[in-house]
């Protein structure tokens, strides 16, 4: 599997999770970067990915998407960018513990690198 890069990572993300793509052109459409167009990445993070992550981590109804999720994580805690593990860390970790069983469920599911990104 191919690094992620800051400048892959949307794409990379909407390649394993297609079911997303619609949501996030929709979501996204109005919050565009200059000059490339490329949504901004931390905006991304928060109305596409935390949207639904949170929602299902609060439920725990779609344990397969959530397992694919916290894989892709792990991909992200594990690249070599250390933009994309900043992405990962400020954009979505460390919101995870605004509340006690999100944050339960979500240890759960991490991997090393995740977990340890988690706490730092």
């Amino acid at each position: 599997m191919d690094d992620l890069t800051y400048d892959n990572l949307i794409d990379k993300f909407l390649e394993a999770f297609p079911e997303l793509k619609e949501t996030a052109a929709a979501t996204t459409e109005k919050w565009r970067s200059e000059p490339d167009g490329e949504p901004l990445r931390y905006v991304f993070t928060a109305y596409v990915i935390n949207r639904v992550l949170f929602n299902e981590l609060a439920t725990m109804k779609k344990p397969d998407f959530l397992k694919r999720i916290f894989q892709f994580f792990e991909r992200m805690a594990s690249s070599s960018d250390a933009e994309v593990k900043d992405l990962l860390a400020y954009g979505t970790l460390e919101h995870l513990g605004d509340d006690e069983t999100i944050l339960k469920n979500a240890r759960n599911l991490m991997g090393v690198n995740t977990l340890l990104l988690s706490y730092e």
